[in-house]
């Protein structure tokens, strides 16, 4: 891939990863939308918080959620919640690269605010198809 893009993904789904990829994950070229946003607000957010402020869409279920199910052997409903996060980052970084801004909503003083980003910058987004 010229760039992987994903929201927590260099956190959670590289290290998950690891354990069944030959590859080292640590050298695909990768933009984390949590971590470009924790940069410049100095705290994390989550990506159903930015998708609701920004595009107006929720995730479907929470991470926590996933993870039950697969436990529970859910494996399609783990599937269709993958997809839709997959979708759901989709819409929020297409935003970003668009208009050079995306919003959430804070939980400090649940006020939505906007928060300037540049990822039109760091890699392509023809590589996202439909």
């Amino acid at each position: 891939a010229d760039l992987v893009v994903g929201f927590n993904v260099l956190r959670f789904d590289y290290t998950v990863l690891a354990a069944y990829s030959v590859f080292d994950l640590s050298t695909v070229p990768t933009l984390d939308l949590m971590v470009s946003l924790e940069e410049k607000i100095k705290h994390r957010v989550g990506l159903d918080a930015v998708a609701e402020a920004t595009c107006g869409v929720k995730k479907t279920a929470s991470g926590m959620e996933a993870i039950q199910w697969w436990r529970e052997g859910k494996q399609k409903q783990v599937a269709e919640y993958c997809c839709y996060d997959v979708k759901t980052t989709r819409l929020v970084h297409e935003h970003g690269v668009r208009t050079g801004k995306v919003s959430f909503v804070s939980h400090k003083t649940f006020l939505k605010q906007s928060v300037a980003v540049d990822w039109a910058s760091i890699g392509p987004v023809e590589h996202l198809t439909r």
